[in-house]
């Protein structure tokens, strides 16, 4: 099992997608809060988009904005706003 760290570094409470082209774990949006992070789990190494966003997202055409990168699992991804997404390695 490999790990995707994903980090919220910002004063902002933010959604977090971590893509599933490699089997195991969820796609699904999830709430990171201010200062918090958490881990997401596949099933083989290889590389997963990390989505972040803002906003309204009561529908799939709400007006949220969002961010994202492309990193390799085992990575921590640190969210600090939707124009500072870093990957540390």
């Amino acid at each position: 099992m490999v790990k995707m760290h994903v980090e919220n570094r910002s004063s902002k409470t933010v959604d977090v997608f971590v893509s599933n082209y490699n089997s195991g774990g969820s796609d699904e949006w999830f709430t990171l809060n201010a200062g918090q992070s958490d881990d997401w789990s596949r099933n083989t190494e290889g590389w997963e988009l990390v989505a972040f966003r803002l906003g309204p997202k009561q529908t799939p055409t709400s007006n949220e904005t969002r961010a994202g990168v492309y990193a390799k699992l085992g990575s921590t991804v640190a969210f600090y706003d939707l124009t500072n997404v870093q990957i540390i390695a």
